[in-house]
């Protein structure tokens, strides 16, 4: 499945916990490390998501189950 831009969209079996390999939370994280996590788990981040709440709004609603 791809978003309206072309990026796959993972399934929800493929997300990964998100949890940084060190064991930090995602809120321990900088933008750059949030960013290069949803690179890695092909999870794509919008332009304007700049802020690092942008960008964890963005990975936390890929989590949430879809109902």
């Amino acid at each position: 499945m791809q978003d309206s831009l072309g990026h796959p969209i993972p399934a929800q079996e493929d997300v990964q916990p998100f949890q940084h390999d060190e064991g930090e939370s995602m809120e321990d994280m900088t933008v750059k490390e949030l960013r290069d996590y949803a690179k890695a788990h092909a999870i794509p981040i919008p332009a304007m998501a700049t802020s690092k709440k942008a960008i964890l709004d963005v990975l936390t609603s890929v989590q949430e189950p879809q109902e």
